[in-house]
């Protein structure tokens, strides 16, 4: 059986801290040894505590946004709803594509890896737009004032799908979770989420997700 190690809770370390050295000899062997108890040093763990608390507090937070909203985006459960105006200024809804299958890429001009796959993506949009009604959508997460170079991107890379961009909220690359980028949904002709490709795909891995959302419904 493992030894279990102490737990020091914050309000102990604090009472460490306003200790005078012979009260945390007293209490604490270890302290026999050196150590300064300067202003700056209280300073700083004081800073340490406050830092742990703010985290803990923030992801709290997040925690309870996530679950409070109940539509976060999630493999085996039908898409959130994706509502915009394209590059291009056309009306795009998630929801009006259903029937067809969908592959949703949130990517940024920034992001190299997502650079390194768009060909692939372009290419299977070629392919499978006409035989299999593939619709491609990417969601941009650059800066919503960098539009004029989102579209130089767009011309460089010869992207032939809609793209919108996302809003300065990332509206929709927090609730399809974009923490890492390229992040890429396949969704079925029913609207529900197949696969989530977190990173950069390989032409293989794209070709057996785009299996799992282009086969036919059964008549």
């Amino acid at each position: 059986m493992q030894e279990q190690l102490p737990i020091t809770t914050a309000s102990q370390i604090w009472a460490m801290v306003e200790q005078s050295p012979s009260e945390a000899a007293a209490t604490n062997p270890a302290a026999n040894s050196p150590m300064p108890r300067s202003p700056r040093w209280r300073a700083v763990v004081v800073l340490l505590l406050l830092g742990a608390v703010s985290l803990f507090v923030t992801l709290l937070v997040v925690l309870s946004s996530a679950e409070g909203t109940g539509a976060t985006a999630r493999a085996g459960q039908p898409a959130p709803e994706i509502v915009g105006l394209d590059l291009s200024g056309t009306q795009v809804k998630l929801s009006g594509w259903r029937g067809r299958p969908v592959v949703v890429n949130f990517w940024a001009t920034w992001c190299p890896p997502c650079k390194q796959e768009m060909p692939l993506l372009v290419a299977a949009y070629t392919r499978y737009q006409a035989s299999d009604d593939l619709v491609v959508l990417g969601l941009n997460l650059d800066p919503p004032m960098s539009k004029n170079h989102v579209k130089r991107f767009m011309a460089d890379q010869q992207i032939n799908f809609p793209v919108v961009m996302d809003d300065r909220e990332q509206q929709y690359g927090k609730l399809y979770q974009a923490v890492t980028l390229p992040v890429t949904y396949f969704i079925d002709r029913d609207g529900v989420t197949r696969y989530i490709q977190l990173g950069e795909m390989t032409a293989d891995q794209l070709e057996a997700n785009l299996k799992l959302i282009l086969n036919r419904q059964q008549q």
